[in-house]
């Protein structure tokens, strides 16, 4: 939704997203991330001591950093900062492919408000860097 004076621009939503964990988390078997213990743990290159709650890697909502490590324990080419890359790279191209109907949508507003409309944004696919290749599931070693 774009507010824009008192012009209201609602673009259309084509679904809603309903996270597993906004339902699960009410569940009897969800399992949190923190169990009591006294305990050290290994993330990814810190050991860290956790005196009174332990990280579970089988808990149905971890942190990133657990996950990282389960992928390298199994064979996993995989890194923190090499993940984070990756999520840039999807990120950046799920905002390129949705710059049309954006513009789109903020164009009828401030159409629809009598505000002047700003030059379009020089956006191209070589605006994504392709080092690395494709964002994916990193591969087994």
């Amino acid at each position: 939704c774009v507010r824009v004076g008192v012009c209201v621009c609602v673009c259309v939503f084509l679904s809603v997203h309903l996270t597993n964990f906004a339902i699960n988390k009410m569940s009897d078997k969800f399992k949190h991330a923190q169990k009591p213990t006294n305990t050290t743990i290994r993330i990814g290159e810190e050991v860290k001591n956790h005196k009174a709650k332990e990280l579970d890697p089988t808990a149905n909502k971890r942190l990133i950093s657990v996950v990282i490590n389960q992928l390298q324990e199994q064979g996993y080419k995989i890194t923190s900062d090499s993940f984070w890359e990756k999520v840039d790279h999807m990120v950046a191209k799920t905002l390129l492919a949705i710059q049309p109907r954006l513009k789109r949508c903020f164009t009828k507003a401030l159409k629809a408000s009598r505000m002047p409309i700003p030059p379009p944004p020089h956006l191209s696919p070589h605006t994504v860097p392709t080092e690395g290749g494709t964002p994916g599931i990193p591969q087994k070693s």
